[in-house]
């Protein structure tokens, strides 16, 4: 679901899914909404998303003024596109070889990042393959589509920009992951788990992150969780930078709130006058009040 100008200045809604029609429009999973009614995106005879499992169109997005539709799909109105659409303009085509490993593989969400190689599309979603390698997340330049980082496993649910007081950087969330972390930052070409992650599913067997919202300088998690990080959340949680100055809890001001925080910080405590930090209100020495104020500080969060 998202807004979308075909010709500047004139906006439609477009949505996506797994229907066989929606209003006057025809075309399988895809069509948009104007002033007159429902439409299918390549016109009348478009036919829409084509596969062997539940064609579907999960995710739609603008990269450099083209429109992309990922999915569980095999065709796009008749064309080869697995996973992934281009809309041209004028007909629909396959961007690059971006592959399906199987029935089941999709792209579930699409963001749009600038690495420091220039703005890039970002497609994250289940059983993707890049040059024969499995991998969770991958890159288009306009051009070919590369990998990006470790391969997670499970599915890439969610995606997302968002300042985390260092500059922009690319989250990712999951559901199936195998290392049950569910919540990444992308560090150069690598995913690093994101203030513990979440756990602790609210039903089923295991969490799952399931939508990232960036609002007002917080990334909003929402998901299968009790648990994020060392904080309740059940199924949606705030993550926000901490400056050093505003958080006395960010002990080893990386900028965020963290178990290493409250672990570095006793280390500290017990080292005694050695450690002049420990000394956490300021009255002199290290005392226990300095170590409740910080406990409690750290669990209250970062105000």
């Amino acid at each position: 679901l998202m807004p979308w100008e075909p010709v500047p200045g004139q906006r439609r809604l477009l949505v996506g899914g797994a229907w066989s029609s929606i209003g006057g429009a025809s075309a399988d999973g895809l069509a948009y909404l104007d002033a007159t009614g429902w439409h299918n995106v390549g016109g009348a005879a478009d036919t829409g998303v084509a596969g062997d499992l539940s064609p579907v169109v999960f995710a739609t997005i603008v990269f450099n003024n083209q429109l992309f539709a990922g999915g569980r799909f095999a065709t796009m109105n008749g064309a080869s596109a697995p996973m992934v659409a281009r809309w041209n303009g004028s007909a629909w085509q396959r961007p690059g070889a971006l592959a399906a490993r199987g029935v089941s593989s999709d792209v579930s969400c699409f963001a749009i990042f600038n690495d420091g190689t220039g703005n890039r599309l970002f497609a994250g979603g289940y059983e993707m393959a890049v040059g024969g390698q499995a991998t969770s997340i991958a890159a288009w330049n306009g051009v070919i589509w590369t990998r990006v980082g470790q391969n997670l496993g499970g599915r890439c649910t969610a995606l997302a920009v968002f300042d985390d007081g260092g500059g922009p950087r690319l989250y990712a969330g999951l559901t199936a992951d195998a290392n049950q972390n569910y919540l990444y930052r992308l560090e150069g070409q690598t995913w690093v788990p994101v203030g513990g992650g979440v756990a602790f599913p609210l039903t089923g067997n295991f969490a799952s992150v399931f939508g990232l919202l960036v609002h007002d300088g917080s990334l909003y998690v929402g998901g299968n969780f009790q648990q994020s990080g060392p904080y309740p959340a059940y199924g949606i949680a705030r993550y926000a930078p901490c400056p050093a100055d505003q958080c006395r809890a960010d002990f080893n001001h990386d900028g965020v709130l963290d178990p290493d925080d409250l672990s570095d910080y006793i280390a500290c405590y017990f080292e005694g006058p050695a450690c002049q930090r420990g000394d956490y209100n300021a009255s002199g020495y290290a005392d226990p009040d300095d170590l409740s104020d910080m406990v409690s500080e750290y669990f209250a969060g970062c105000a």
